[in-house]
């Protein structure tokens, strides 16, 4: 959940690596501590605002497009009790009203009826309070409450708007209690208990059947409308130890959670089409290549985990260190036994234990041993050589359990049948008529969807890093470290209900007839991220500081980049290339510079290499009926990075094949990555009123206006990957213009 920023005393970030004591997490963890009231009275408003009179044009749009926000916030804290009890709170809100701009090219098939500027306006708030009593020197205990609200309702702006318009509602409680023993000054011990609240929303505006069509999509998605809610209590207990040599951590935590899901995914359905040819019922080159719809559900999981850990930092002796610990996590309800064991006693899916047995058992492999040593190579912590190694798992997502549960609770219905699918856009008529037992005339056998196999495991990575801090002088240090993160068992979609090879037909039917798709979430992607990173940090001055990072790195990836994702010509994956994630260089500079009379100038610029596109051919290529991913082998599945020339070539021999649609070769242009570069700055004046402080900025985001446009994928409705696409790589959004901020803060 959100935190107010004026509800933040300190936060830090792990990267690659960090100790026992943390895990669910892959590569970084970010801790934030709250602040606490003092034995004086203190507290701080502020207000920032920013509007369209100063923002600049996006790239994208014909004019300056509306925009007002107004962020206020307010904290307070102080003593019950002197020396024993204090209190602290913060509250703040977010209001913005701001456009969605869509503006697909003119040559999309799309842009006459898609292109436009919508309203979408968002509200969010947040409160923080802490209570903190001290009993004896060696009991303090701890009242921490905590709630996050985000909306975002277009609906109340403008009875229409664009086709995929979504209202989302976010809203989160949690109230934890800490308890902290410490007997002696080596010895203490933290009790934590808390209790999450969540609940998250999404309706859509538009009740239109889906269509998906290589240029984008329109209408109401696959997952656009559902309720998920989850009730979390979690307790945990900590020892810290201090022993001579030794800095001693180890303790547990159990967490019981109980998630529900009221899911209207598909319930309007969802037709999908090869081309962007307009549809004429006499064409079936025309007709959609699926239909698929599901009716509504409403399911319950629940998780229960474990975890424990142990934490040695150990003086070996000399100049010398080791950080040395273990970490073990369960999740008892991760694949669902009870579940599917009642599922495979159900004569209505025998077939099933093809894919699943009953005793699944548990994920059980998650011991996470973590090592680090470190050299102070002078013995006076002016030059230190460090190095690590570690074995991370991620969380469990219970979004998977929901999924499975939802997808058998409701039938899918999945048509693939030309004769019927010649009726669109008339649903019922797709159909067919209702039989006796329920089913549809048109329906094939039953789809199963998000099934968790037997062999699922938590996705983990194994990150190392070795490094140099040097401090050069009093006033400059200098830090490189290599990254190495390999993780692997990481999710995605496999149908396993596919014939050996060919497509599926008649006489190349399933190998179990009774079903039709049998998605199963199986670890089968693998990632590697290597990174060379160097920071330069700078203070010549009292309150003026200078700090220089660089990374030159690369994301390569194996599998799919999404757990929602199909792999692409399943039987003879064709999946392994640059991370659409990777970006080569990335430079940052940060800096403050105090001045006279009480100004401050600070400013961040920041400088990364364009990311490579993530392509697809567009339609099935080889007969198992998903399109999704599906790519000749001379095409990679990015592409920008290597090869440009070949990759070209390759593009358009394959949209010469696309004879009907009558497609040209690419510009290309169109493979060129777009460079990030950014220009951000803050001048502030402070006036000092005694105990009291009061500060006035102006800040600018993206000073130099520069043109940042965002991938062609991932960019609603514009799907921009699509070979068979006339809208092929071409880019239809951009990252804010220029934008200024104004603002005002009191201290007292």
């Amino acid at each position: 959940m959100n935190i107010g920023q004026d509800a933040v005393q300190e936060f830090k970030v792990y990267r690659g690596q960090f100790n026992a004591q943390y895990g669910h997490a892959l590569n970084a963890v970010v801790t934030v501590v709250t602040r606490s009231g003092t034995n004086q009275l203190n507290g701080r408003a502020f207000y920032f605002g920013r509007d369209n009179t100063l923002n600049a044009r996006n790239p994208m749009a014909s004019q300056i497009l509306p925009f007002d926000e107004q962020r206020v916030g307010l904290s307070l804290g102080g003593p019950v009790v002197r020396d024993r009890s204090h209190y602290f709170a913060a509250v703040e809100g977010d209001n913005v009203d701001n456009v969605r701009l869509i503006a697909l090219p003119t040559d999309n098939p799309l842009a006459a009826t898609e292109n436009g500027v919508f309203p979408a306006a968002s509200d969010n708030r947040t409160v923080a309070g802490r209570l903190d009593h001290r009993f004896q020197a060696a009991h303090t205990l701890s009242l921490r409450y905590g709630s996050d609200s985000q909306q975002a309702l277009r609906s109340l702006l403008a009875p229409t708007s664009d086709s995929s318009q979504v209202d989302t509602r976010n809203r989160s409680y949690r109230t934890s209690l800490e308890y902290m023993w410490a007997p002696r000054e080596d010895l203490a011990n933290g009790f934590r208990v808390y209790v999450l609240n969540h609940s998250l929303g999404t309706t859509p505006r538009n009740s239109d059947v889906g269509i998906v069509r290589p240029s984008g999509t329109i209408g109401q998605t696959n997952n656009d409308s559902q309720i998920l809610s989850r009730t979390r209590l979690v307790a945990s207990n900590e020892v810290y130890i201090h022993s001579g040599r030794h800095e001693i951590k180890f303790g547990g935590e159990f967490a019981y959670t109980t998630h529900d899901n009221d899911s209207h995914a598909l319930e309007n359905g969802v037709f999908n089409f090869r081309n962007d040819r307009p549809f004429n019922p006499a064409d079936s080159g025309t007709w959609p290549a699926t239909f698929t719809i599901q009716g509504p559900s409403v399911v319950n999981y629940k998780s229960r985990e474990l975890g424990g850990f142990i934490q040695d930092d150990w003086r070996l002796g000399g100049r010398w260190f080791l950080n040395a610990g273990l970490r073990y996590d369960i999740d008892l309800n991760l694949r669902l036994n009870s579940f599917y064991d009642g599922l495979l006693r159900d004569p209505a899916m025998a077939g099933l234990e093809r894919f699943i047995s009953e005793d699944r058992g548990a994920d059980t492999n998650n011991l996470q041993p973590r090592l680090g040593l470190t050299w102070d190579a002078r013995g006076n912590g002016r030059l230190v050589v460090k190095g690590g190694w570690g074995v991370y798992v991620t969380r469990n997502r219970p979004w998977f359990q929901l999924r499975s549960m939802n997808q058998i609770a409701s039938r899918t219905i999945r048509i693939t049948d030309s004769a019927c699918l010649r009726f669109f856009p008339d649903v019922a008529a797709v159909l067919g008529a209702q039989k006796p037992d329920g089913t549809f005339a048109c329906e094939g056998p039953r789809q199963i969807g998000t099934l968790i196999p037997d062999d699922f495991v938590q996705p983990y990575a194994m990150n190392a890093t070795a490094g140099v801090g040097w401090q050069i002088s009093n006033t400059t240090a200098l830090h490189v470290d290599y990254v190495h993160s390999a993780a692997t068992h990481q999710t995605g979609f496999t149908d396993r209900n596919l014939p050996p090879s060919d497509p599926i037909g008649p006489s190349n039917p399933r190998p179990v007839a009774q079903f039709g798709q049998v998605l199963a979430l199986e670890n089968y992607s693998d990632s590697w991220y290597d990174a060379l990173e160097s920071q330069l940090r700078i203070h010549p001055w009292a309150n003026s500081s200078l700090n220089i990072s660089y990374a030159l790195s690369r994301s390569y990836l194996d599998g799919v980049d999404f757990f929602l994702s199909t792999r692409g010509t399943q039987r003879t994956p064709h999946e392994r290339g640059y991370n659409p994630s990777d970006q080569r260089h990335a430079l940052a500079l940060a800096g403050t510079l105090a001045m006279p009379r009480g100004f401050q100038i600070g400013g961040i610029v920041k400088v990364s290499s364009g990311a490579p596109m993530k392509v697809q051919a567009g339609p099935d290529l080889d007969g198992d009926t998903i399109a999704v991913g599906d790519l000749p082998r001379d095409i990679p599945i990015t592409v920008g990075r290597t090869d440009v020339a070949r990759s070209l070539a390759a593009i358009n021999a394959l949209r010469a094949t696309f004879v009907t649609l009558n497609l040209q070769p690419i510009d290309p242009a169109l493979l060129e990555l777009d460079l990030f570069a950014s220009l951000d700055m803050r001048v502030s004046k402070t006036f000092d009123l005694g105990r009291n402080r009061l500060e006035f900025l102006v800040e600018a985001f993206n000073l130099t206006n520069h043109s940042n446009l965002r991938p062609p994928v991932g960019s609603p409705p514009n799907a921009g990957s699509n070979i068979n696409s006339p809208a092929f790589l071409q880019r239809s959004a951009a990252r804010d213009a220029r934008q200024l901020q104004w603002g005002i803060r009191y201290a007292f």
